[in-house]
Formats: structure tokens, C-alpha cells, sequence
């Protein structure tokens, strides 16, 4: 019994020895990224790829071109000014952005390429989307 004892108080007295550990906290991030950083990105790669290819045409789409040149100024816009909303939300700070951005965007309403774009895109839709009503149309009368 004084053995079982003396293992008792030895052990007890090593554990309470040893310094207890802290519990392991995650480290908060230095900055916490904007949720639409990368829709950003891809929103501007692929303005950029469309330049190029309109560039890249015969003859080269210069509407095209500057309407996504103007439409990617926008973008940069919202980038440079570090996303769409600051992260975490601030009140003024993303209002002063949103205002920015909506006078970007009201700037391309003038912009005559971009109508001429959005009209290309209007027709492309309906002519395109006809036909796929007729495919959809005929492929439901068959038995």
C-alpha cells in the first residue's frame, strides 16, 4: 500500500512540476481580404482577353475595344480603391466608392462604343436565342 502511495505522490507531484501549456489560439490575419477580390481579377483578365481579341480581329473590333477599355477603367477603379466594399464594412468609406464607381459607370452610358456593343450583344441574344427556341421546340415534338 505505501508503494501504490509513494507512485501516487511521485506522479502527482511530477504532473503539478510540469509547467501547464497554454491553449493554442489561431492567430488573427494581419488583413482580412475583400470577399470580391477575386471576381476583380477575373473580371480583368478576362476585359483584358477580350481587348486583345477584339484588337486581334480583321478587321480589329475597335468599338469593341474601347467600350471593354472603358468598361476595365471601372474595374480598376473598384480594384484600386481596394475592392467593391472595404472589408470589414465601413459606412462612409463605401459610399465614397460606390460613388466613384456609379460615375464611371454613368460615363460609359455616353460612351458610344458601348452602345454600340450593347446593341450587337441585344441582337446576338435574340437571333441566337430564337434559334435555340426552334431546336427546343422541334427536339419536344419528337416521339
Amino acid at each position: 500500500m505505501r508503494f501504490i502511495l509513494a507512485a501516487f505522490l511521485a506522479l502527482a507531484t511530477s504532473a503539478s512540476a510540469s509547467p501547464a501549456l497554454p491553449p493554442v489560439r489561431p492567430s488573427a490575419p494581419a488583413s482580412i481580404a475583400s470577399p470580391f477580390s477575386a471576381i476583380l481579377q477575373w473580371t480583368t483578365d478576362d476585359l483584358n482577353a477580350a481587348i486583345a481579341t477584339a484588337n486581334a480581329a480583321t478587321p480589329p473590333d475597335n468599338e469593341g475595344a474601347t467600350c471593354y477599355g472603358a468598361l476595365l477603367q471601372a474595374v480598376m477603379l473598384v480594384q484600386s480603391n481596394g475592392g467593391l466594399f472595404h472589408w470589414p464594412p465601413t459606412l462612409v468609406n463605401d459610399y465614397e466608392k460606390a460613388w466613384l464607381l456609379h460615375a464611371a459607370l454613368t460615363s460609359l452610358k455616353a460612351n458610344t462604343a458601348c452602345a454600340t456593343v450593347c446593341g450587337r450583344a441585344a441582337t446576338m441574344l435574340a437571333v441566337y436565342g430564337m434559334g435555340v427556341n426552334n431546336f427546343c421546340s422541334a427536339l419536344a415534338k419528337i416521339p
